[in-house]
């Protein structure tokens, strides 16, 4: 059983072979998929994994994957405002699906994952599906690290997304975030 503590937290945040497992999955996913550029679809990939994905005015909340024995595997979403919040969830749930793979990956074996792993996981799995390691960082760097001009080409990606995944990418970088006139 994989305990999770404030310690593990941080040693996940860090864990260069989680991300290592996350963005070969992604990159298979997308290969899979037929995706090879931007923006991302996550309602795509799911129908082209056979995944089928429902609003559900009853979600409580944003969405959850649900399988039955014999039915595919279905994701019930909560109706969004914002498409990029629909994307995510759909991608996050994706990551759920996927999830026996990534564990695989990243630990070597499958290991029994408790629930905040798996989230912590499935997380970091819709960053990196809606904004792909193989072509992010390129295309950041390429557009100046503008998070507009980069939005603008990761249209399914919420400035939220594109601004975290910037601090990822090893060069310095500052993301000041302003809300109602205030940093």
């Amino acid at each position: 059983m994989f305990k999770t503590t404030e310690g593990m937290s941080a040693m996940l945040a860090t864990s260069e072979p989680a991300t290592r497992a996350i963005n070969d999955v992604v990159h298979s996913t997308l290969q899979q998929a037929g995706i090879r550029q931007p923006p991302v679809d996550a309602f795509e990939i799911a129908a082209r994994l056979g995944i089928r994905v429902c609003v559900s005015q009853a979600q409580a909340g944003r969405g959850r994957l649900v399988q039955l024995r014999k039915a595919p595997a279905t994701i019930l979403l909560r109706d969004e405002p914002r498409s990029e919040r629909a994307h995510w969830t759909v991608a996050h749930e994706i990551g759920e699906f996927l999830m026996p793979e990534i564990a695989r990956k990243w630990l070597d074996e499958m290991g029994t994952l408790d629930a905040t792993v798996r989230e912590w996981l499935a997380n970091r799995f819709a960053h990196a599906l809606l904004t792909p390691s193989e072509w992010f960082f390129r295309d950041a760097n390429q557009l100046g690290h503008d998070l507009f001009d980069i939005k603008a080409r990761y249209a399914t990606a919420s400035h939220e997304v594109i601004a975290l995944r910037m601090l990822e990418g090893g060069e310095p970088i500052i993301v000041t975030v302003v809300d109602n006139n205030r940093v």
